[in-house]
């Protein structure tokens, strides 16, 4: 995963891109806004064409307007990587990814939260980002959804094999782990607020790299858990259906029935056992599932190690 870092929220724009220009980031992240599609006014070409002139970076242009054309044509032969426009608005998006293309950037479309994905279906194989919105947009500074992951995993099963997928909002070194689905995470406030540009942005790309602890117990733990549970159900129910076979055919006592046992009284015997050995059922899982949590303490942490080896041999 790469960073794309938004100085949207900088109090000094060029200063804070001079920085920048002396770390691991790969973008710089444009949040370009009309104050018609999203309430706030941000970067005007003016503006946009300065900050081109002192980057040594690649420029990722997110508009947020309602007219992307007439900033589209504004912003020939600069150093841009992508310029991505919101998927909602009420104009041709074929033309307008065409007039992306044709000036020799990479289109891509954006999209909020509580949009449905399918208005994405139509344009999938003419663009080359799609932009997760993890907030609503138009102001810097939100709480990361919750829900963004489970949305990533949806647009990974949509999107076409070179589409790369990009996630906007709320991301910091607490959250950044829950995009590991991703390609490029745009971080704002939790660099531009830092002390330290360059060792927030490796923090980032660490942290992106690993799983968080929390994450790795708990899928863990559910995995064996599940797996244990259902190969302790199995041997449970084959051993009930054998007790209770033997139970209607020898009775409770283990003495064999005399030809006078009929095949109703088999029957019931066999049910009722049967029965019996199910209600207790809930006990044999609680049984299970002590071993398989102590396991889980143990095993959970052993796995963040490995994964943390892999990443060091893999660099």
């Amino acid at each position: 995963m790469v960073i794309s870092t938004s100085i949207l929220n900088s109090t000094n724009r060029e200063e804070s891109l001079l920085e920048l220009n002396n770390t691991k980031t790969e973008y710089i992240h444009i949040d370009v806004m009309d104050g018609i599609f999203v309430s706030d006014k941000q970067f005007s070409i003016e503006e946009i064409k300065r900050l081109n002139d002192i980057s040594k970076k690649k420029l990722d242009v997110h508009l947020m307007v309602e007219d992307p054309l007439k900033y589209i044509n504004e912003l020939s032969n600069l150093n841009i990587e992508y310029i991505t426009f919101q998927v909602e608005i009420d104009k041709d998006i074929n033309e307008i990814i065409n007039t992306i293309r044709n000036l020799g950037y990479k289109p891509g479309l954006a999209i909020k939260p509580d949009t449905n994905l399918d208005v994405l279906t139509p344009y999938l194989y003419k663009i080359d980002l799609i932009l997760v919105m993890s907030v609503e947009p138009g102001k810097g500074g939100q709480a990361f959804l919750e829900e963004t992951p489970k949305r990533i995993e949806e647009v990974n099963k949509i999107k076409k094999s070179l589409t790369l997928i990009e996630v906007d909002g709320g991301i910091n070194d607490k959250t950044i782990y829950k995009l590991k689905k991703a390609n490029i995470a745009v971080v704002g406030s939790y660099i531009i607020n830092s002390d330290n540009y360059k060792k927030t942005i490796k923090k980032l790309i660490k942290k992106s790299e690993s799983t968080d602890i929390i994450y790795l117990f708990t899928d863990t733990l559910i995995k064996i858990f599940l797996v244990a549970s259902i190969v302790s159900l199995f041997f449970y129910l084959s051993y009930s259906i054998k007790e209770a076979y033997n139970y209607s055919v020898n009775g409770y006592d283990g003495f064999l029935c005399k030809a006078g046992c009929n095949t109703t009284y088999g029957m019931k015997a066999f049910w009722g056992a049967f029965l019996g050995q199910i209600i207790l059922l809930p006990l044999e899982l609680i049984d299970t599932a002590i071993p398989v949590i102590i396991l889980s303490i143990i095993f959970a942490p052993v796995r963040l190690i490995i994964n943390k080896i892999l990443i060091k041999t893999s660099k």
